[in-house]
């Protein structure tokens, strides 16, 4: 029986908790590709027609589709909410795991033809791809793709899938940060001050914009400005909070390419010592994260002298 009801903006299908954001649309028809055959892994896709149009909104967007033949890119995305380890149960919660894409005939030698699911091997239509942190990809069709621990063949089902923090920060940083965006009092609780405590004094000389609960990113020209680097961090700043506070720096991270003479690549991280507590005053701003497109709407804070 085909699917009748499609959910967007949901990222726990098991709970209410994050319902505030999802959208749930009757779907009115599924096309089937004319050359997929069950049990078989080609033209394995298909296309669901809507009753009606999504409506736009940070949780739900249409992404754009990649036409060209060729596949520049060093990483690609799966997502899904898979089996996260052999024998374990289905993911509540939705995972996204990067892959490195590999040529064809490099996949080919893993599998020549002859099974079931993938009976004439790889084809030109499809593409392979490759992370050296999965596990065995266990398969009803045996697929032979799935003896092998670094060929992935069903992303959907990765054991001892590996998440960092970080990542996963920057991945749920619409969600976990909304409800301090509806009501922030200001437009600059991403913005924090940077500086050098030396002894008894502070002082500060740059600005950075706050996109993790513990990284910065700020200008590495700036930060190279004193004979040190700098050591401090303070939020709610600019003169908006009476009492803001400071962090230490952990570490400073300078663009390996940055040029000092053409400003490329004038960037830097500041890794912080302790976790920002997020709120109104001071919370991570959400980094874009859209290789083809950029923002409609841009805001630029310029605090030069």
């Amino acid at each position: 029986m085909p699917p009748d009801v499609a959910r967007m903006g949901d990222i726990n299908i098991y709970s209410d908790h994050d319902d505030k954001y999802a959208q749930q649309l009757k779907i009115v028809k599924v096309i089937r590709h004319p050359k997929h055959r069950f049990g078989i892994r080609y033209y394995d896709i298909a296309l669901m027609k809507l009753e009606t149009y999504i409506r736009k909104s940070h949780f739900v967007h249409p992404i754009c589709l990649w036409l060209n033949d060729e596949i520049p890119f060093p990483r690609l995305l799966a997502a899904g909410w898979g089996i996260t380890g052999i024998g374990e149960d289905q993911s509540k919660v939705l995972l996204q795991v990067a892959l490195s894409p590999v040529n064809n005939t490099e996949c080919a030698k893993h599998h020549k033809g002859g099974g079931i699911a993938l009976r004439n091997g790889i084809e030109d239509h499809q593409m392979c791809a490759v992370d050296p942190k999965m596990d065995l990809c266990p398969s009803k069709q045996q697929v032979v793709f799935c003896k092998n621990n670094n060929v992935v063949c069903c992303p959907e089902i990765a054991a001892n899938l590996q998440t960092t923090a970080i990542e996963k920060e920057f991945n749920e940083c619409e969600e976990r940060y909304a409800h301090l965006r509806s009501n922030q009092q200001n437009d600059t609780s991403h913005i924090v001050e940077i500086g050098w405590h030396e002894a008894e004094q502070k002082t500060y000389g740059c600005y950075g914009y706050l996109i993790s609960t513990r990284g910065v990113v700020s200008s590495a020209s700036c930060l190279l400005e004193q004979a040190e680097l700098p050591n401090i961090v303070r939020l709610g700043g600019l003169g908006i909070s009476n009492n803001p506070e400071t962090i230490r720096i952990e570490k400073v991270e300078i663009h390996p390419r940055y040029n000092k003479t053409t400003q490329q690549n004038n960037i830097a991280i500041v890794k912080l010592a302790s976790t920002v507590k997020p709120s109104e005053q001071a919370f991570p701003g959400c980094l874009w994260q859209n290789f083809t497109h950029s923002p409609v709407l841009q805001q630029v804070y310029d605090f030069s002298k």
